[in-house]
């Protein structure tokens, strides 16, 4: 999958770049979704200055993109992904195993993150609107599955 704004450059003849092809690890979606910190500041932070200036941001589009590419091999990913410890990456982690969907280790997972304790303990600002949304999200991939 080719963001639209480079496949002028992905069909052209260009010679191989080797600083970029060291870099090619770090930057597949099902190493980013699951990205540690450590890793995002010294790896990915530097070449990404300010666009993502938090991980969890970057998690996430990796979650929709596996979502939209809806590919099987990703599912594990995706599971491990759900225990983020950032609502919006569960959210979207489980958004992206409804899209792939149907599998009952998927409907397992959903309902973990639906009901996990962090999102049922925390009160007061924290649990505004995107933390509900966030829910809503998880649930509904649920009655799906």
């Amino acid at each position: 999958m080719t963001c639209p704004l480079n496949k002028c450059k992905q069909s052209s003849n260009l010679p191989c770049n080797a600083y970029l092809d060291s870099l090619v690890q770090d930057f597949r979606l099902t190493q980013i979704v699951n990205m540690d910190e450590e890793t995002y500041q010294k790896r990915v932070r530097p070449l990404v200055y300010n666009y993502f200036n938090k991980r969890q941001l970057l998690q996430r589009n990796a979650a929709i993109a596996l979502g939209n590419l809806n590919e099987p091999s990703s599912v594990n990913d995706l599971e491990l992904s759900i225990q983020n410890e950032a609502e919006m990456v569960r959210a979207y982690s489980a958004w992206a195993l409804g899209q792939i969907g149907g599998k009952t280790p998927v409907k397992e997972t959903c309902a973990s993150a639906v009901n996990s304790a962090d999102w049922n303990t925390q009160k007061g600002s924290e649990s505004g609107p995107s933390k509900s949304w966030s829910r809503h999200c998880l649930k509904k991939n649920l009655h799906g599955l």
